[in-house]
Formats: C-alpha cells, sequence, structure tokens
C-alpha cells in the first residue's frame, strides 16, 4: 500500500529483526527502494489512540519523530520529514 498516495514509498507489515511479523496489525515500516526508511504504527498515548512515525537515518538537525491524531495526519508529517531529509 502506498504512503499518501506517493508510489515512491510503501506500508509493509512491520517485521522484527528475527523474521517475525509484527503481532499488530497496525505498526508498519515505510519502504523505499526495497529499504525500510521510517516506521508508522498506532499506539496509545493518555488513554487515546494515536499514531506514531519516525523517519529511520534522519540527521541531527531533522524532525525524526512524531504522534499525531490520525494515519492522515501521520503520514502527512512523516512526509514532510522524510522530504526534508532527502533534501540534505
Amino acid at each position: 500500500m502506498a504512503l499518501n498516495q506517493q508510489p515512491e514509498l510503501l506500508l509493509q507489515r512491520f517485521r522484527w529483526p528475527d523474521g517475525t511479523l509484527s503481532l499488530d496489525p497496525d505498526d508498519y515500516e515505510i519502504i523505499h527502494d526495497g529499504k525500510a526508511v521510517g516506521r508508522f504504527y498506532r499506539s496509545e498515548s493518555g488513554g487515546r489512540a494515536c499514531w506514531q512515525w519516525s523517519v529511520y537515518g534522519a540527521t541531527a538537525s531533522q524532525r525524526s519523530n512524531g504522534i499525531a491524531a490520525s494515519p492522515s495526519d501521520g503520514k502527512a508529517a512523516f512526509m514532510s520529514a522524510w522530504e526534508a531529509n532527502q533534501a540534505h
């Protein structure tokens, strides 16, 4: 499944280092050119559902993670951070 209609970024079920899939169906790695470039998953914060995202390998000067209230907000925030990191 493409991330925010970006065909070069795909969501794929998160796979632990031992190769097993995450038991959480809302836990994804973000893939670009066959390589994991980030993570996107549903969690709870203060008793409310939220979506956490992170950009792997982000520079210290760039935003590399965050929390959003909805999947679409989380995907948009990831895209913004990922594009900023690609520019550097």
